[in-house]
């Protein structure tokens, strides 16, 4: 029997898979805009795709030919196991644990140190470690979230802690990394 809203779904896994493999490649290069996978082919899906493009000498027209997919398809394999090698931070979060909007609490001080080290390669809001879930750490949480697939809702949870426990060492490796401002 037809059923339209399965089919729908079942056109929009390219694209799907198309805006996962740039939102990965989005945390090792910034200038790759930031995608959340939705399966529409969207003028923000043409934009991040046409950056991809340029920084991999294609033509940037925005369409996924074959080219653009083989890179696309080598960069992320690339992305993914640096992902998959990453030695998690080893501060325990409990399950159910998290740190709302204005709470105190020591593992802060790990966590908004690792994002502020993160900024210096990365697009993270700036913030300042004070071990307070303030303002600015909410909104470098969410900053977080969104790019992990997560509800960026500014808590600080066990999936948000490991999402930046497997981010860290993927992007600044053993810490060796001098950038020029």
């Amino acid at each position: 029997m037809f059923n339209p809203e399965r089919e729908q779904n079942l056109l929009r896994r390219p694209v799907r898979s198309l805006q996962q493999m740039l939102r990965t490649i989005h945390f090792f290069d910034a200038s790759v805009p930031q995608l959340i996978p939705n399966g529409v082919f969207d003028a923000e899906t043409e934009r991040a795709l046409m950056a991809f493009q340029r920084n991999n000498g294609l033509p940037a027209t925005g369409q996924a030919d074959y080219a653009t997919w083989t890179a696309l398809v080598s960069a992320y394999q690339a992305a993914e196991r640096a992902l998959a090698h990453a030695i998690p931070l080893r501060v325990v979060f409990q399950r159910g644990q998290t740190i709302g909007p204005e709470e105190q609490h020591m593992h802060l001080y790990h966590y908004q140190a690792a994002l502020a080290a993160l900024s210096a390669v990365l697009d993270v809001p700036t913030l300042a470690v004070t071990g307070i879930n303030d303002r600015a750490c909410q909104t470098a949480t969410r900053w977080l979230q969104q790019r992990a697939g997560l509800p960026p809702d500014g808590v600080v949870d066990k999936a948000t802690w490991d999402a930046l426990s497997c981010l860290y060492p993927a992007v600044l490796g053993d810490g060796a990394l001098y950038v020029e401002k």
